[in-house]
């Protein structure tokens, strides 16, 4: 079945995404050590875990909870300015993707808190340059990757039979959620593995 929605996810796929660069960041705000940062926010379970679920679900209240779990009240735009500080967009990806948005219809989802709503053009210019308004956080949509529902919701949000998306990620379990809701998907290796997996559905670029 022919190919006309593309979805993409960002980090470690149209970006490089450098964790131990946020760790340093706010080790040096907070006067905490980078692995107490860890376990204070991004520990599996904890804080960012449950934002990413849309848990909080508004900006205020995610800085509210971020701030008292970090010991320092930060502000949007030092989460903005330390979120762009980590990301190197990867050209020859975001060529594809922006070669993709001329034929099929594309998109951006993310596993992300509410609050990159307000930063995409400061932490991701390139990506809104491609895919206009269609970015998505799995915050908004109150689930999260692997959730076969995630998927399910998207498509259906622009108008596609899941039979007929692509889901291309770098983790193999959020591929393994997408083809559960009946999607194809790619586990991101490389550009040359993505075009050439793009090919093989039918795709010219």
């Amino acid at each position: 079945m022919a190919i006309d929605f593309v979805i993409f996810d960002m980090d470690d796929v149209l970006y490089d995404f450098n964790r131990p660069v946020r760790l340093q960041a706010l080790s040096k705000l907070s006067g905490k050590t980078p692995d107490e940062v860890h376990q204070a926010i991004y520990a599996a379970g904890g804080f960012e875990e449950g934002a990413d679920e849309g848990k909080p679900d508004n900006t205020e209240d995610y800085l509210k909870g971020y701030s008292e779990h970090l010991g320092y009240p930060i502000t949007s735009l030092q989460w903005g300015q330390i979120r762009r500080s980590m990301m190197r967009p990867r050209p020859s990806v975001l060529s594809i993707a922006s070669q993709l948005s001329e034929i099929v219809d594309t998109a951006i989802l993310t596993n992300n808190c509410i609050i990159l709503q307000d930063h995409w053009e400061l932490c991701a210019p390139e990506a809104v340059e491609i895919f206009g308004e269609n970015l998505h956080i799995s915050a908004e949509l109150g689930l999260a990757k692997p959730n076969p529902e995630i998927y399910r919701v998207l498509c259906e949000r622009y108008g596609h039979a899941p039979e007929r998306c692509l889901f291309i990620d770098d983790l193999a379990e959020n591929v393994e959620g997408a083809i559960s809701a009946s999607l194809s998907g790619h586990v991101f290796q490389s550009a040359a593995g993505l075009k050439a997996a793009i090919k093989e559905l039918g795709l010219e670029l």
